[in-house]
Protein backbone atom coordinates (compact mmCIF):
# COMPACT_ATOMS: atom_id res chain seq x y z
CA UNK A 1 0.00 0.00 0.00
CA UNK A 2 2.42 2.46 0.81
CA UNK A 3 4.18 1.96 -2.94
CA UNK A 4 0.91 2.62 -4.66
CA UNK A 5 0.73 5.90 -2.29
CA UNK A 6 4.02 7.10 -3.69
CA UNK A 7 2.75 6.18 -6.86
CA UNK A 8 0.80 9.50 -7.96
CA UNK A 9 3.09 12.17 -6.42
CA UNK A 10 5.09 14.72 -8.95
CA UNK A 11 8.78 13.78 -7.67
CA UNK A 12 8.73 10.47 -7.65
CA UNK A 13 9.11 7.79 -9.88
CA UNK A 14 7.87 4.24 -8.45
CA UNK A 15 8.81 0.80 -9.72
CA UNK A 16 5.30 -1.65 -10.47
CA UNK A 17 4.54 -4.21 -8.20
CA UNK A 18 7.89 -5.73 -6.38
CA UNK A 19 11.09 -6.57 -8.80
CA UNK A 20 11.94 -9.24 -6.81
CA UNK A 21 15.43 -8.95 -7.69
CA UNK A 22 16.57 -9.76 -4.26
CA UNK A 23 15.80 -13.15 -4.51
CA UNK A 24 15.33 -13.73 -8.66
CA UNK A 25 19.12 -12.61 -8.99
CA UNK A 26 21.05 -11.42 -6.22
CA UNK A 27 22.97 -12.48 -4.60
CA UNK A 28 22.76 -16.22 -6.29
CA UNK A 29 23.80 -15.29 -9.44
CA UNK A 30 26.32 -12.70 -8.10
CA UNK A 31 28.44 -15.93 -6.92
CA UNK A 32 27.43 -17.80 -9.95
CA UNK A 33 30.62 -18.26 -12.62
CA UNK A 34 28.00 -16.75 -15.32
CA UNK A 35 28.94 -14.65 -18.35
CA UNK A 36 27.46 -11.35 -18.67
CA UNK A 37 25.44 -12.75 -21.52
CA UNK A 38 23.74 -15.12 -19.20
CA UNK A 39 23.32 -12.85 -16.22
CA UNK A 40 21.58 -10.69 -19.08
CA UNK A 41 19.40 -13.22 -20.35
CA UNK A 42 18.10 -14.36 -16.51
CA UNK A 43 17.30 -10.67 -15.88
CA UNK A 44 15.05 -10.40 -18.96
CA UNK A 45 13.62 -13.84 -18.07
CA UNK A 46 13.47 -13.57 -14.51
CA UNK A 47 12.63 -10.18 -13.60
CA UNK A 48 11.43 -8.27 -16.88
CA UNK A 49 9.14 -10.93 -17.86
CA UNK A 50 8.06 -10.69 -14.58
CA UNK A 51 6.96 -7.01 -14.67
CA UNK A 52 5.65 -7.32 -18.73
CA UNK A 53 2.70 -10.08 -16.85
CA UNK A 54 1.96 -7.32 -14.37
CA UNK A 55 2.08 -5.00 -17.17
CA UNK A 56 -0.59 -6.70 -19.24
CA UNK A 57 -3.98 -5.69 -17.89
CA UNK A 58 -2.78 -2.24 -18.24
CA UNK A 59 -1.38 -1.72 -22.01
CA UNK A 60 -3.49 0.33 -24.09
CA UNK A 61 -4.72 2.18 -21.15
CA UNK A 62 -3.50 5.88 -20.13
CA UNK A 63 -0.98 4.35 -17.99
CA UNK A 64 1.25 2.70 -20.62
CA UNK A 65 1.08 4.42 -23.79
CA UNK A 66 2.85 2.65 -26.83
CA UNK A 67 4.05 0.42 -23.59
CA UNK A 68 5.48 -2.86 -25.29
CA UNK A 69 7.59 -5.88 -23.83
CA UNK A 70 10.92 -5.04 -26.80
CA UNK A 71 10.70 -1.65 -25.72
CA UNK A 72 11.40 -2.45 -21.85
CA UNK A 73 14.20 -5.07 -23.19
CA UNK A 74 15.57 -2.63 -25.09
CA UNK A 75 16.04 0.16 -22.65
CA UNK A 76 17.35 -2.23 -20.13
CA UNK A 77 19.74 -3.21 -22.38
CA UNK A 78 20.79 0.25 -23.22
CA UNK A 79 21.39 1.21 -19.36
CA UNK A 80 23.30 -2.15 -18.78
CA UNK A 81 25.71 -0.95 -22.24
CA UNK A 82 26.55 2.15 -19.84
CA UNK A 83 28.14 0.21 -16.35
CA UNK A 84 30.76 -2.73 -15.67
CA UNK A 85 27.50 -4.87 -15.96
CA UNK A 86 28.10 -5.42 -11.97
CA UNK A 87 25.41 -6.73 -9.89
CA UNK A 88 24.43 -2.88 -9.03
CA UNK A 89 24.11 -2.61 -12.78
CA UNK A 90 21.66 -5.13 -13.28
CA UNK A 91 19.80 -3.38 -10.86
CA UNK A 92 19.83 -0.19 -12.27
CA UNK A 93 19.29 -1.21 -15.45
CA UNK A 94 15.77 -2.90 -14.49
CA UNK A 95 14.95 0.18 -12.52
CA UNK A 96 16.21 2.36 -15.54
CA UNK A 97 14.05 -0.04 -18.34
CA UNK A 98 10.84 0.71 -16.14
CA UNK A 99 11.30 4.50 -15.70
CA UNK A 100 12.27 4.94 -19.06
CA UNK A 101 9.64 2.64 -20.70
CA UNK A 102 6.48 3.77 -18.84
CA UNK A 103 7.28 7.56 -16.95
CA UNK A 104 5.27 10.32 -18.42
CA UNK A 105 6.83 12.87 -16.46
CA UNK A 106 10.00 12.09 -16.53
CA UNK A 107 11.95 15.39 -16.07
CA UNK A 108 10.29 15.96 -12.84
CA UNK A 109 10.74 13.33 -10.88
CA UNK A 110 13.82 13.67 -8.04
CA UNK A 111 14.19 9.97 -7.12
CA UNK A 112 12.81 6.17 -7.70
CA UNK A 113 10.72 3.76 -5.22
CA UNK A 114 11.09 0.39 -5.49
CA UNK A 115 9.43 -2.28 -3.01
CA UNK A 116 10.94 -5.98 -2.21
CA UNK A 117 10.34 -8.02 0.87
CA UNK A 118 12.71 -8.65 3.56
CA UNK A 119 14.45 -6.30 1.58
CA UNK A 120 16.06 -4.65 4.85
CA UNK A 121 18.91 -7.37 5.15
CA UNK A 122 20.28 -6.19 2.25
CA UNK A 123 20.35 -2.49 3.84
CA UNK A 124 24.66 -2.59 3.83
CA UNK A 125 24.39 -3.56 -0.15
CA UNK A 126 21.87 -1.11 -1.18
CA UNK A 127 23.26 2.01 0.91
CA UNK A 128 26.98 0.72 -0.86
CA UNK A 129 25.40 1.02 -4.09
CA UNK A 130 23.45 4.15 -4.11
CA UNK A 131 25.14 6.04 -1.02
CA UNK A 132 22.12 9.29 -1.43
CA UNK A 133 19.63 6.46 -1.08
CA UNK A 134 16.71 6.48 1.45
CA UNK A 135 15.17 3.54 3.05
CA UNK A 136 11.45 3.12 4.68
CA UNK A 137 10.96 0.41 6.79
CA UNK A 138 7.13 -0.65 7.01
CA UNK A 139 6.27 -2.60 10.25
CA UNK A 140 3.14 -4.41 11.50
CA UNK A 141 1.36 -6.09 14.42
CA UNK A 142 3.24 -9.43 13.75
CA UNK A 143 -0.29 -10.71 14.60
CA UNK A 144 -1.97 -8.91 11.37
CA UNK A 145 1.00 -9.74 9.75
CA UNK A 146 0.25 -13.85 9.80
CA UNK A 147 -3.25 -13.31 9.80
CA UNK A 148 -2.92 -11.38 6.02
CA UNK A 149 -0.53 -13.81 4.93
CA UNK A 150 -2.46 -16.99 6.20
CA UNK A 151 -5.68 -15.94 4.34
CA UNK A 152 -3.79 -16.94 1.15
CA UNK A 153 -3.03 -20.30 2.30
CA UNK A 154 -5.37 -21.94 -0.53
CA UNK A 155 -4.69 -19.51 -3.15
CA UNK A 156 -1.06 -19.42 -2.86
CA UNK A 157 1.04 -21.08 0.34
CA UNK A 158 -0.16 -24.39 0.05
CA UNK A 159 2.12 -25.09 -3.06
CA UNK A 160 4.96 -23.62 -0.86
CA UNK A 161 4.63 -24.96 2.43
CA UNK A 162 3.56 -28.55 3.61
CA UNK A 163 1.66 -27.22 6.74
CA UNK A 164 0.47 -24.44 8.35
CA UNK A 165 2.46 -24.90 11.44
CA UNK A 166 5.83 -24.52 8.55
CA UNK A 167 4.29 -20.99 7.34
CA UNK A 168 3.82 -19.77 10.79
CA UNK A 169 7.48 -20.81 11.49
CA UNK A 170 8.57 -19.30 7.92
CA UNK A 171 6.76 -15.49 9.68
CA UNK A 172 8.66 -16.10 12.81
CA UNK A 173 11.62 -16.42 11.20
CA UNK A 174 11.56 -13.73 8.40
CA UNK A 175 9.41 -11.05 10.35
CA UNK A 176 11.33 -11.28 13.90
CA UNK A 177 14.23 -11.06 11.99
CA UNK A 178 12.53 -8.13 9.89
CA UNK A 179 11.79 -6.61 12.88
CA UNK A 180 14.87 -6.64 14.53
CA UNK A 181 16.58 -5.57 11.40
CA UNK A 182 14.78 -2.05 11.42
CA UNK A 183 16.25 -1.42 14.97
CA UNK A 184 19.90 -1.96 14.26
CA UNK A 185 19.39 -0.43 10.55
CA UNK A 186 18.15 2.26 12.28
CA UNK A 187 20.70 2.80 15.12
CA UNK A 188 23.36 2.01 12.11
CA UNK A 189 22.80 4.72 9.63
CA UNK A 190 20.95 6.64 11.63
CA UNK A 191 17.19 8.62 11.33
CA UNK A 192 17.71 10.80 8.57
CA UNK A 193 18.71 7.74 6.11
CA UNK A 194 16.75 4.68 7.60
CA UNK A 195 12.92 5.71 8.91
CA UNK A 196 10.86 3.34 10.38
CA UNK A 197 6.72 3.54 9.66
CA UNK A 198 3.93 1.51 11.84
CA UNK A 199 1.50 0.47 9.21
CA UNK A 200 -1.09 1.25 12.15
CA UNK A 201 -0.15 4.87 12.65
CA UNK A 202 -0.24 4.77 8.43
CA UNK A 203 -3.77 3.75 8.17
CA UNK A 204 -4.93 5.52 11.39
CA UNK A 205 -3.38 9.25 11.46
CA UNK A 206 -2.60 9.18 7.46
CA UNK A 207 -2.13 12.52 6.82
CA UNK A 208 0.46 13.35 9.77
CA UNK A 209 2.47 9.99 8.87
CA UNK A 210 2.79 11.01 5.33
CA UNK A 211 3.79 14.55 6.02
CA UNK A 212 6.57 12.72 8.18
CA UNK A 213 7.82 10.75 5.61
CA UNK A 214 7.44 13.28 3.08
CA UNK A 215 9.65 15.26 5.20
CA UNK A 216 12.27 12.58 5.39
CA UNK A 217 12.11 12.01 1.22
CA UNK A 218 12.10 15.65 1.03
CA UNK A 219 9.35 15.83 -0.69
CA UNK A 220 6.62 18.10 -0.93
CA UNK A 221 2.89 16.56 0.78
CA UNK A 222 0.52 16.54 -1.39
CA UNK A 223 -3.13 15.18 -1.26
CA UNK A 224 -2.19 12.59 -3.69
CA UNK A 225 -0.25 10.83 -1.01
CA UNK A 226 -3.80 9.89 0.38
CA UNK A 227 -5.17 7.99 -2.98
CA UNK A 228 -3.63 4.46 -3.53
CA UNK A 229 -2.75 4.06 -7.31
CA UNK A 230 -0.61 2.18 -9.54
CA UNK A 231 0.83 3.31 -12.55
CA UNK A 232 -1.58 6.62 -12.05
CA UNK A 233 -4.49 4.69 -12.29
CA UNK A 234 -6.50 4.21 -8.70
CA UNK A 235 -5.68 0.91 -7.14
CA UNK A 236 -7.94 -1.30 -5.48
CA UNK A 237 -5.21 -3.92 -2.95
CA UNK A 238 -3.51 -7.08 -3.02
CA UNK A 239 -5.16 -8.63 0.01
CA UNK A 240 -6.27 -12.54 -0.35
CA UNK A 241 -9.80 -11.74 0.18
CA UNK A 242 -10.65 -9.84 -2.54
CA UNK A 243 -11.43 -6.47 -0.47
CA UNK A 244 -11.38 -3.81 -2.84
CA UNK A 245 -10.21 -0.33 -0.87
CA UNK A 246 -9.97 2.86 -2.77
CA UNK A 247 -8.78 4.53 -0.36
CA UNK A 248 -6.32 4.04 3.09
CA UNK A 249 -8.67 1.81 5.16
CA UNK A 250 -8.01 0.91 9.21
CA UNK A 251 -10.19 -2.21 8.11
CA UNK A 252 -7.66 -4.81 8.93
CA UNK A 253 -6.48 -3.51 12.07
CA UNK A 254 -6.96 -6.19 15.21
CA UNK A 255 -8.15 -8.98 12.83
CA UNK A 256 -5.77 -11.33 14.01
CA UNK A 257 -8.16 -11.97 16.61
CA UNK A 258 -10.97 -13.82 14.29
CA UNK A 259 -8.42 -14.57 11.65
CA UNK A 260 -5.86 -16.94 13.10
CA UNK A 261 -6.13 -19.37 16.43
CA UNK A 262 -5.13 -18.70 20.15
CA UNK A 263 -2.38 -21.42 19.39
CA UNK A 264 -0.95 -19.22 16.49
CA UNK A 265 -1.21 -15.83 18.45
CA UNK A 266 0.71 -17.30 21.05
CA UNK A 267 3.15 -18.70 19.53
CA UNK A 268 4.16 -14.98 17.82
CA UNK A 269 3.69 -13.23 20.84
CA UNK A 270 5.84 -15.84 22.51
CA UNK A 271 8.68 -15.63 19.89
CA UNK A 272 7.83 -11.35 19.24
CA UNK A 273 7.08 -10.32 22.86
CA UNK A 274 10.24 -8.27 23.25
CA UNK A 275 10.27 -6.44 20.46
CA UNK A 276 7.02 -6.52 20.36
CA UNK A 277 7.18 -4.11 23.40
CA UNK A 278 9.50 -1.87 21.95
CA UNK A 279 7.40 -1.09 18.98
CA UNK A 280 4.49 -0.59 20.93
CA UNK A 281 2.28 -4.04 20.59
CA UNK A 282 1.18 -5.24 23.19
CA UNK A 283 0.71 -9.03 24.18
CA UNK A 284 -2.54 -10.52 24.97
CA UNK A 285 -1.60 -13.87 26.59
CA UNK A 286 0.96 -14.81 29.56
CA UNK A 287 4.14 -15.14 29.26
CA UNK A 288 3.33 -19.13 30.70
CA UNK A 289 0.49 -19.22 28.20
CA UNK A 290 2.73 -18.02 24.97
CA UNK A 291 5.44 -20.65 26.34
CA UNK A 292 3.12 -23.67 26.75
CA UNK A 293 2.41 -22.61 23.23
CA UNK A 294 5.22 -22.56 21.62
CA UNK A 295 6.69 -25.87 22.98
CA UNK A 296 3.80 -27.59 21.44
CA UNK A 297 4.81 -25.69 17.82
CA UNK A 298 8.24 -26.73 18.39
CA UNK A 299 7.36 -30.42 19.00
CA UNK A 300 5.83 -30.23 15.44
CA UNK A 301 8.87 -27.87 14.78
CA UNK A 302 11.78 -30.88 15.59
CA UNK A 303 10.15 -33.77 13.50
CA UNK A 304 9.26 -31.63 10.78
CA UNK A 305 12.85 -31.24 10.21
CA UNK A 306 12.84 -34.77 9.82
CA UNK A 307 9.81 -35.77 7.85
CA UNK A 308 7.24 -34.14 6.26
CA UNK A 309 3.88 -35.70 6.14
CA UNK A 310 2.20 -33.95 3.44
CA UNK A 311 2.03 -36.63 0.71
CA UNK A 312 0.86 -39.99 0.92
CA UNK A 313 3.98 -41.05 -0.98
CA UNK A 314 5.91 -39.27 2.28
CA UNK A 315 3.53 -41.22 4.27
CA UNK A 316 4.17 -44.37 2.59
CA UNK A 317 7.94 -43.98 3.19
CA UNK A 318 7.92 -43.45 7.12
CA UNK A 319 5.61 -46.56 7.05
CA UNK A 320 7.97 -48.46 5.42
CA UNK A 321 10.70 -47.42 7.70
CA UNK A 322 8.69 -48.50 10.59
Amino acid sequence: MLAALFDGHKDLFVYPGESGFFYKFYPVFDDLKLSDSEKERWAVKAILKALDDILREWVGSDACPGYSFAKLKESFRECLQTGQKKTRDFFTAVIYAAWKTLSQSSEDQKCWVEKTTSVEIYAATLFEWYPEAKFIHLLRDPRDNYAAIKAGWEKEYCHYFDSKERLLQSVIDRGKLGMEFAELNQKRYGRDRYFIVRYEDLVTDPVTTLKKIAGFLNISYQVSLLTPSFCGIPWDGNNFENKKFHSISRGSLGRWKKRITPHEAKVIEHNFRPVMERFGYASCYTEIEAADAATEHYKWFNYAQTYSLKTPASRKRLRRKL
